[in-house]
Formats: C-alpha cells, sequence, structure tokens
C-alpha cells in the first residue's frame, strides 16, 4: 500500500521527503568564511532572519552595510531601516553600498492619525515597520521574485512600540518590544519563507540586572526574536589602532548549518572593511 497515496486520498497535503520538497535557497557571498558564519559553504540563506548583536562601537552597522554592498555588486536589491537616524551616505559608500537604484532607504517619519475628531501627526512605531517589511517581501515575491534582496534593520534596540512612543517617560512597558516582536514577526516569518529576501536586523547586546559571568547579556527584544532568527553572529571587538578596529564575527546559532564558526576583519576608516580571514 502508498501510504502517501492513501493519506491524500484523505484529503491531506502530504510528500515524500525529496519528491518535490522545496529546496533551500542560497545567496553566496564570495568568502567562504563568512558563507559559513551568516549561513553555510553554499552562503547566507535566503526566506529567513539573519541577526547581528554585540556591544557599542563593535561594527554591527558596519558589518550589515558591507553585507549590504556585496548584494548590490550580484545585482541584488538592498533595504536600509535606519531607525538610529546615523546612516551616513559617505560612510556607508566606503563600506561598500552603492547609492544607485538598487538601495532603498525606508523612511520612517510620521503619519496622520485621528484622535478627538482631529487630525494630528504622529510618529511611527514597531507595528508600522513591521507591516512596512511585510509590504516589501510581498511586492517582491509578486515583482521580482527572482532578484535577491536584503533588508537591513538598524536596529531594533531603537525602534520604539506605539506603547512607548505614546506614554510618559516613567511609564513602564515591560516586555512590550517582545510581545509585539512575537506577533509580528509570526506573520512575517510566514511571508518571507517562500521568498528571496533576507531580513538581517541589527541588535545590541544589554547587561542583565543582578547577573554575573558569560550569560549576563541579553538583547532587546526578547526570546521571540531569537526563536525566529534562522543565524545569529555576534560581533565583537578585538583591537583598537590608530586608523582602524580589528573586529570578529561569530555564529552563536545555525539553524542551516553547524555553529559557531568565525572570521576576523578590520574596518579600516579610510577603506571600509578588509582582512577577511
Amino acid at each position: 500500500m502508498n501510504i502517501a497515496d492513501e493519506i491524500r486520498s484523505r484529503g491531506l497535503s502530504i510528500m515524500k521527503f525529496g519528491e518535490s520538497a522545496r529546496e533551500a535557497k542560497w545567496f553566496d557571498l564570495g568568502i567562504p568564511c563568512v558563507n559559513a558564519v551568516f549561513g553555510s559553504l553554499k552562503g547566507m540563506p535566503l526566506g529567513r532572519i539573519v541577526g547581528i548583536r554585540g556591544g557599542e562601537s563593535y561594527g554591527k552597522s558596519a558589518l550589515a552595510y558591507w553585507l549590504g554592498g556585496i548584494f548590490q555588486k550580484k545585482g541584488g536589491l538592498v533595504f536600509l531601516a535606519d531607525e538610529e537616524a546615523s546612516f551616513s551616505p559617505d560612510w556607508g559608500e566606503v563600506l561598500g553600498l552603492q547609492p544607485n537604484d538598487s538601495l532603498f532607504l525606508i523612511t520612517t517619519g510620521s503619519k496622520q492619525v485621528v484622535e478627538g475628531g482631529k487630525k494630528k501627526s504622529a510618529p511611527e512605531a514597531l507595528e508600522d515597520l513591521l507591516l512596512k517589511f511585510e509590504y516589501i517581501v510581498q511586492l517582491l515575491n509578486e515583482e521580482a521574485k527572482d532578484v535577491p534582496a536584503l533588508i537591513i534593520w538598524d536596529s531594533v534596540a531603537s525602534t520604539l512600540t506605539r506603547k512607548e512612543l505614546e506614554g510618559e517617560y516613567d511609564n513602564e512597558a515591560i516586555a512590550e518590544k517582545a510581545r509585539v516582536l512575537s506577533r509580528g514577526l509570526s506573520k512575517l516569518h510566514n511571508v518571507l519563507v517562500p521568498s528571496n529576501v533576507v531580513l538581517l536586523f541589527v541588535n545590541q547586546l544589554r547587561a542583565k540586572i543582578g547577573t554575573y559571568g558569560p550569560s549576563s547579556n541579553t538583547m532587546p527584544g526578547g526570546r521571540a526574536l531569537l526563536y525566529y532568527t534562522s543565524v545569529l553572529v555576534e560581533a565583537a571587538r578585538t583591537a583598537k589602532r590608530v586608523g582602524y578596529i580589528v573586529c570578529k564575527a561569530e555564529n552563536k546559532k545555525n539553524k542551516v548549518a553547524p555553529p559557531f564558526k568565525s572570521f576576523s576583519f578590520k574596518i579600516d576608516f579610510s577603506s571600509g572593511i578588509i582582512d577577511v580571514k
């Protein structure tokens, strides 16, 4: 008896492994050690959420911009959500981002809302940004399905929820960002999977209150962000010199290949990322 045919005859969708299963899609970054850290030796996995975390001035944003430049050079599209309002076109160009038709800035300004029968301007929140990501992925699926794309979200920590934006400074919003991300990423993940888009987020490391040792750090966004992340890379600065810094990127989580691979690189303040090994 063919078990698969029997199950199909009862109206259930099933297939044998390898019969017509969706093949994993990869974007070759061109450097084997970078491929291994951000996915597998085949490249970065498309249709996934990838993250870079680290302390301040550890090269997180520089690494993200550099990866965006690689996408552009290989015919891909790059969308940048600069939530920290710190993006410099000149510095981005040094790191490899090209100011041409393949680079798009996701604006995060204000929107018109009605309150008390009157229109007023309100800043956009995390909920609005997640909807923009979802719309971009859906549009690319319809209009440019075969074109690889990278969405850079810089950063999670600086993106406020609607409750945080509308509240007072002394109002507590414990785990509010984690709750919003838990709901939003579950929707976004389903849209991402069949696409050729990578959502690359940048996040900060924060100290846990009252804890010590190697597990004393955490990052904004809660566990939902970690659960939906297929590849998580941690950036660290290992040396500081005149004119450049030496950094290390280490894989901390990998759902698509063996984890814990690493590579080192220099961020030269005049020529960008060099000496990747």
